[in-house]
């Protein structure tokens, strides 16, 4: 989407313009601009068939996956949509989104194996109550599953970028990326830290010449 906007839009990207993406009036308006390219993104998902479509959301890209969502709902009624990610430490969110009419479950927390079970559950066709740190709708009540244990991240297949193209960005250099969750300090300006419990790192391998070395992220 950045790639094919015109410079008329491209800021919108822009650290200091993230505010355009929290007014739901905006997005809306730039999504009727950009009609062509949203019907060519959503057609190639509906193509596949797609039983289950998942959303990680932040308060920034919410009013841009509910626009999507919406997209793939018209497009097949029996898609499910899923919305999780960081916007869900705000416990406020889970009602609003459930009761959106475009999202059918939330999920709490670390969502690594939650989405998993999530997915082989709805395969399945079973009940995904038992599914933990998820939250959905039942009878007109929102219904939040036990919590899901803490992810081993070394547990976790290390980032592929393979078919990732670093040019396709502003900083064709450098990517940033989340190798550890909580903070050994507890600043008390800082919005993330408090978010998880204690802190964990991963732990990968890093090619040096021809040995390898264990670094900490």
């Amino acid at each position: 989407m950045y790639l094919s906007s015109s410079n008329e839009y491209k800021n919108f990207w822009a650290w200091e313009q993230s505010d355009f993406w929290y007014k739901r009036d905006k997005v809306e308006d730039y999504f009727s601009k950009i009609n062509s390219d949203i019907i060519c993104y959503t057609d190639c998902l509906l193509k596949e068939n797609i039983s289950l479509a998942g959303f990680s959301v932040n308060i920034a890209s919410l009013n841009m996956s509910y626009e999507l969502a919406k997209r793939l709902k018209a497009g097949n009624k029996d898609i499910k949509i899923v919305f999780g990610g960081p916007l869900f430490l705000n416990k406020k969110y889970i009602n609003e989104v459930l009761n959106s009419n475009v999202v059918d479950m939330a999920i709490i927390g670390e969502g690594e194996h939650s989405i998993c079970k999530l997915a082989d559950s709805i395969v399945k066709n079973q009940d995904i109550s038992q599914v933990p740190g998820i939250a959905f709708i039942k009878n007109r009540e929102t219904l939040v599953t036990k919590s899901a244990p803490a992810v081993d991240l070394d547990s976790l297949p290390f980032l592929d970028f393979t078919d990732l193209s670093l040019t396709d960005y502003d900083d064709s250099r450098h990517i940033s990326l989340m190798a550890s969750r909580g903070c050994v300090k507890r600043c008390y300006f800082c919005s993330d830290a408090p978010c998880w419990p204690g802190y964990r790192t991963m732990i990968f391998p890093r090619k040096s010449g021809h040995n390898e070395e264990l670094v900490v992220a």
